[in-house]
């Protein structure tokens, strides 16, 4: 059966080839039917000239939608006249893909012909905000227009004679390599082949060792599968029915060839004397005597068995042991793969754990002076997040592990996250002061300090796995999910409250539903230890405690002691929260003033204290439509900043995964009822509201309607309680442990494998930035009226051609500052540039030409100096490193860390500019 299927996956392949030439005619664009009306926007009715073309004029703004994506490039070809003929401006056609200035067309005004144009682009490059939109990807047309002397009414732009989006070579990828799919009838034939040989001669002679030709045979089809996943998902979603089709025949495929690698192997009668040899070497060394039969009894299924610390079947069927291989294999890789500082917050959690290796655990102002060479590393790569077309180099990256940590110069720098308590960032601080101890580098200081968390965190998982009398392949794969491992191997303090949000759970599940399980003494201390974990680490997940209550009273001994456990443990958590917040004496919300997207979260306290009802009707509104997005990005639907897009389909394919384990995975004694499942609601319920009501105290707008900003991974502790309202006892599996794992371990391999490969290709490549040790200087200091501030730095370029301005995505949002930048060289000014802060926003670089290059600078000690006609506050400069890619440009980065109300904070300034 299960080859009858495969073989049906292959057949279909050639029915579902995606159609590459997307072709749109001026009727089509100007008379679109009833299902493309949102599709199609912008054109006037078709027209017909005197030569006989039909064409269609366009509005200033014309959009085609179309409802996939690629990671490769498209091509959009267009035949357009010139807008000049009929009377119109001479001036070009812009191109936006997704709102981005992709390219410009700039018809020939002497040519009354239609001429044709094509224009190349990566619509995954300019991603939309929502990851869900059924439309991902939008075409627009920008047009100058003009009004016709005729008495037409109409603003016209352009003309368009036709319009085709050409996929040919985004598809190419897969489409010329097809054989990797027709190949494999011919591998599996040669495998059954050479296993009938091994079968018919299997009591000696060479022919018996034809399994091993079979089983590697049937690797290399399970490598193809591989590769045809990896293709797909460089690809991308080109195609709503040809993508799927295509990577869930992979999957199976690849699950079948791996199947059979691995069972055909195992019934040599070779195999089976090798592995009794091993196992009865393995007894004599424990002093046990040896078998007196081989244990491979059945040779038509897998026996995987190591003479190791335990055998290799126990480590497939034994999930936390499992997890153990899977966990750290995966998270060193997904560690590696990541560059410093792509996971979100991960700068402002390094600083925090760097600063309690200085022994600041409290502070009353979240200033504070950090190494400046930590920073250099961190602007060499500050840049990435929002640009897929940036990357780093391999040779870059590692060149900043030569660069030395400099403790001595220093640069205030604000740390927001000095607002978490400290516990959390124990294992990364212990790990950074052993590195600080022997002179680590900047970067190897931040690997360190991944690590220490990955490791800590596997090992609690690995209790949480081993504990839980349930759930134990459920909560496996939920801790192998792309965004759980993104998490677990970062300096976030995620990394210790997921990990210890799940031991929680797992423990009172072991409580509540395993007879054999005794509540004592120590089993309350335990608690009691993990409620304070989680109230120091997050303080926003201290409602999963009330998750005490599915503990039965009859297993804690009597009502009264019932409800004294529950009230010491639940005010360990809550009794933690509020004693870190009379010592950090508001420095929680201190630092959230400081965040430049937070308008002014006091006062949105009071708004919430003021009208609470009025609070909770938003969430029908804003938070309930978006749920399935948010469930999609905390299993990892995008990674980094929100800006590494996985695909949606690998996905889609661990949430059904999860929900099947959930509904297949149970114990015929234990059952979870009606009531249990409430309170799991409930407790859902409170801590995602918790989670909401936090980030619109921390993000929103004061009174805002909308509930926008939240992130998936902010409800991975919660999760795991959703996939137990899934428990049952009347879907039943019946599979052996050894075959779950067997099958757990190919579909991980598969799609962490594209994970891996999506990481990878979005963050390096040859655009480089390089770091260099070089001299930098730091002033922090108020820009008064007529009063600026001014900041040396060596130029190390021979001519400096362009000043390049930079912003973050936070920063000008809704200021009017307006500043005056001054390049000087001696008393001499070389420059003046006048421009308002609201012009430097959305990470956009603004360059600016020097009205006449300046030769024979390198060397030279040049001024930067700041005017303002109005007081701005927190002004930060600093010199740092910077690529080719700006070879010859002042670069003047804003980056508003000081105080979000205060205009302009311009937060690093120039660098060395060389070659690679």
């Amino acid at each position: 059966m299960a080859i009858l299927i495969g073989f049906c996956c292959l057949v279909s392949l050639p029915f579902v080839q995606p159609k590459t030439q997307l072709s749109y005619s001026p009727q089509q664009l100007g008379q679109p039917t009833e299902d493309e009306k949102d599709k199609i926007t912008g054109f006037f009715q078709p027209q017909v000239d005197a030569a006989g073309n039909t064409y269609v004029w366009t509005a200033p703004r014309a959009t085609l939608r179309f409802p996939f994506e690629s990671s490769r490039p498209l091509v959009l070809k267009v035949e357009l006249r010139s807008a000049t003929t009929a009377g119109g401006p001479n001036k070009p056609v812009v191109v936006l893909v997704n709102g981005l200035h992709v390219g410009e067309f700039q018809p020939d005004p002497t040519n009354p012909d239609f001429q044709q144009f094509s224009l190349k682009f990566v619509p995954i490059a300019v991603k939309t905000d929502l990851p869900s939109d059924p439309l991902p990807l939008s075409v627009e047309l920008i047009s100058p227009t003009f009004a016709p002397s005729n008495g037409d009414i109409r603003q016209l732009g352009t003309m368009v004679k036709s319009l085709t989006l050409d996929r040919e070579e985004a598809w190419s990828a897969i489409g010329k390599r097809m054989w990797l799919f027709w190949s494999l009838p011919l591998l599996g034939l040669m495998a059954l082949g050479l296993f009938w040989l091994g079968r018919r001669f299997r009591f000696g002679g060479p022919l018996a060792w034809a399994n091993y030709g079979a089983s590697l045979l049937c690797l290399v089809g399970l490598g193809f599968m591989v590769a045809a996943i990896a293709l797909l998902s460089s690809i991308g979603v080109i195609d709503r029915l040809t993508f799927p089709l295509f990577l869930i025949s992979s999957l199976y495929l690849g699950l079948l060839f791996g199947l059979a690698a691995f069972t055909l192997a195992w019934t040599s009668p070779v195999t089976q004397r090798v592995y009794a040899q091993l196992v009865n070497a393995w007894q004599t060394y424990q002093g046990r005597p040896k078998a007196s039969h081989s244990p491979l009894v059945t040779p038509t299924y897998l026996r995987l068995t190591f003479a190791t610390f335990c055998s290799y079947k126990k480590i497939i069927s034994t999930p936390e042991k499992l997890f153990l291989v899977l966990g750290l294999f995966f998270g060193i890789l997904f560690g590696i793969f990541t560059p410093p500082y792509q996971v979100p917050d991960e700068i402002s959690h390094m600083t925090r754990a760097y600063k309690i290796t200085d022994g600041l655990i409290i502070s009353k102002t979240i200033i504070t002076d950090m190494p400046t060479s930590l920073y250099l590393n961190v602007c060499s790569i500050s840049s990435l997040p929002g640009r897929p077309n940036l990357k780093v180099s391999v040779p870059c990256l590692l060149a900043m592990f030569g660069a030395p940590l400099k403790e001595k110069e220093t640069l205030p720098t604000s740390m927001v996250a000095l607002s978490y308590p400290p516990v959390s960032y124990l294992p990364a601080a212990s790990a950074i002061a052993v590195g600080r101890a022997f002179g680590a580098s900047p970067i190897l200081l931040t690997y360190l300090g991944r690590f220490a968390n990955l490791f800590f965190s596997t090992l609690l998982i690995y209790f949480a796995i081993k504990i839980t009398p349930i759930f134990k392949w459920v909560f496996l794969l939920f801790a192998l999910s792309p965004m759980m491992l993104h998490e677990t191997v970062s300096l976030s303090a995620d990394s210790f409250t997921n990990s210890s949000a799940l031991l929680f759970l797992s423990l009172i599940l072991s409580y509540a539903l395993d007879e054999r399980k005794k509540f004592t003494f120590k089993s309350l201390l335990l608690l009691i230890l993990l409620a304070i974990a989680i109230g120091l680490s997050k303080q926003t997940y201290v409602t999963l405690l009330f998750l005490y209550f599915l503990i039965p009273v009859k297993k804690i001994g009597g009502l009264v002691k019932y409800w004294l456990s529950g009230v010491l443990v639940l005010l360990s958590g809550f009794g933690s929260v509020a004693l870190w917040s009379f010592l950090s004496s508001g420095i929680a919300l201190t630092a959230l003033e400081a965040l430049p997207s937070s308008p002014s979260p006091s006062q949105q306290i009071r708004f919430i204290l003021s009208d609470p009802i009025g609070f909770l009707q938003r969430f029908p509104y804003s938070f309930i439509p978006m749920l399935t997005n948010y469930l999609d990005a905390a299993i990892g639907f995008r990674l980094g900043w929100l800006d590494t897009a996985i695909n949606g389909f690998l996905i889609f394919s661990i949430e059904v995964y999860l929900i099947f384990l959930a509904l297949t995975d149970h114990k015929a004694e234990i059952k979870i009822g009606l009531l249990h499942k409430l309170k799991l609601i409930a407790i859902f319920g409170l801590t995602v509201l918790g989670i909401v009501t936090s980030a619109y105290v921390a993000w929103m707008g004061v009174g805002s309607k909308a509930l926008t900003t939240l992130q998936g991974r902010y409800f991975l502790p919660a999760l795991p309680l959703l996939l137990l309202l899934f428990y049952n006892r009347k879907v039943r599996l019946n599979l052996s442990l050894v075959k779950q794992g067997l099958f757990l371990i190919i579909f991980t391999l598969l799609v962490l494998g594209a994970t891996l490969y999506s990481i990878s290709t979005r963050y390096f490549g040859d655009l480089s930035y390089i770091p260099l040790d070089v001299s930098s200087g730091t002033l922090t200091n108020e820009v008064l009226p007529n009063k600026g501030i001014t900041q040396s730095f060596i130029c190390r370029v021979d001519t400096l051609r362009d000043i390049a301005l930079m912003s973050g995505p936070e920063e000008g949002r809704g200021s009017n500052a307006e500043f005056d930048l001054i390049l000087q060289y001696d008393q001499t000014e070389l420059f003046h540039y006048k421009m308002a802060l609201s012009e430097l926003r959305n990470n956009k670089l603004l360059t600016v030409a020097l009205p006449k290059p300046l030769e024979k600078c390198n060397g030279r000690t040049l001024y930067l100096r700041i005017e303002s006609q109005s007081t701005t506050k927190g002004t930060n400069l600093r010199f740092w490193s910077y690529s080719k890619y700006y070879e010859g440009k002042l670069l003047v980065h804003n980056q508003d860390q000081v105080n979000r109300n205060l205009g302009l904070v311009l937060n690093s300034v120039t660098y060395d500019m060389v070659k690679a």
